[in-house]
């Protein structure tokens, strides 16, 4: 099982892309001023088994690294 999860802070009108490949391991991509994603970073949150696990793990991430939604 794969998801990706684009998540828009209105605020600063930007978009954060997650990429989850079915396990552990999360890809953190945001746009360049040419439209590209660009990995910034990756993370990993272990018992992740569903869509919506994954889906949480992404807003928790972005809560711990300081963005506001």
């Amino acid at each position: 099982m794969k998801a990706q999860f684009d998540i828009h802070n209105e605020e600063y009108n930007e978009t954060t892309r997650f990429e989850w490949h079915g396990g552990s391991m999360f890809n953190v991509y945001e746009q360049n001023h040419k439209g590209e994603w660009i990995e910034i970073n990756c993370f990993t949150q272990y018992d992740i088994t569903t869509v919506n696990d994954a889906e949480s793990a992404c807003y928790d991430w972005l809560l711990e690294n300081g963005d506001i939604f």
